[in-house]
């Protein structure tokens, strides 16, 4: 009897309590989100951003689903719907999604995403990593030149445009180029015949300039800065793409579509903010927070308005 209520209290003190304790103290970080309540205000909306996802509707494709058509949760209608917009383009265009519903949305527009992860909406184009991704890259752009019979009113290409040293674009005859002037002038014309395949659809074509990224800098420097109580330098130092400047100023003079610059609203030269009043703008090195893209788009009205109102 003695034996069976030692052997009870050693399993109640060294087992059952224990494991209850710790069950309890893991539940209550689950539902408090990691005991939230241990940080003011500023640093759990920093903490939110970091953790907002602008593909939460899963609009950005893989390669091995290139084939999906647009899903319905990727298309956001308007009623009355006064003009439909369609977003073509990869991650980086993905990840301006929240920006670009935003403007649609005070429109009463309706908006529709079509991306594909690595794979820029370039018509004829051999683009991606190797052969695997840039032929599935090309067949899902057959399949947005159906997709674009829906008759759009603004189409917006975006996306991380190519850089001189691109290591996605390969030759007709599926060998990687490497020469720069070749390279800029395959994707001029690439860019070139998109424009007109869609202009000549009745739409009106918008490109995006791509973001900065962060660079060298940690994209979460500032909640880093804030916790710790450290002066850490949450400014990146990124170059500006002027080689696709070049591709776009040696675009044919009749090239109708309209430029939005995006790099204006963060930089000074090739010194590029990562944060806005503190709040973490991107979710890692190259894309934006949920949180972010829709910042940015309060920010870019307010100094330039609506860029819908493009006539």
């Amino acid at each position: 009897m003695v034996k069976s209520k030692r052997l009870f209290h050693t399993v109640l003190t060294m087992y059952l309590m224990p494991t209850a304790i710790i069950t309890a103290f893991c539940l209550i970080g689950l539902y408090t989100n990691g005991f939230a309540f241990r940080f003011n205000d500023k640093i759990n909306a920093m903490d939110a951003a970091l953790k907002s996802d602008p593909n939460k509707s899963k609009c950005l494709g893989r390669y091995q689903d290139f084939e999906q058509p647009l899903s319905d949760q990727c298309k956001a209608p308007a009623t009355p719907e006064l003009a439909k917009v369609l977003l073509l383009g990869d991650s980086h265009a993905n990840h301006l999604s929240p920006f670009l519903k935003y403007m649609a949305k005070e429109k009463n527009y309706s908006f529709d995403e079509y991306t594909l992860n690595a794979c820029l909406a370039l018509f004829d184009l051999n683009y991606g990593g190797n052969e695997y991704q840039f032929t599935h890259c090309r067949k899902r752009n057959d399949l947005v030149k159906a997709l674009l019979k829906n008759r759009y009113d603004y189409v917006i290409l975006a996306g991380s445009w190519p850089a001189i040293g691109n290591q996605f674009i390969f030759s007709e005859s599926r060998k990687k180029m490497t020469d720069n002037v070749e390279m800029a002038q395959l994707v001029g014309n690439a860019l070139s015949h998109t424009i007109k395949y869609i202009t000549a659809l009745g739409a009106k074509v918008i490109l995006v300039e791509d973001l900065p990224g962060t660079g060298h800098v940690i994209f979460s420097c500032s909640i880093k800065q804030a916790l710790f109580n450290k002066p850490e330098n949450c400014i990146a130092q990124v170059p500006k793409n002027i080689w696709f400047d070049q591709i776009l100023a040696n675009l044919p003079p009749n090239s109708q579509y309209s430029k939005i610059g995006l790099r204006g609203l963060l930089c000074r030269q090739n010194l590029c903010q990562i944060d806005i009043d503190g709040i973490p703008l991107y979710r890692d090195s190259s894309h934006l927070n949920n949180t972010g893209s829709e910042m940015l788009a309060k920010k870019y009205q307010q100094q330039f308005g609506n860029f819908f109102t493009i006539p």
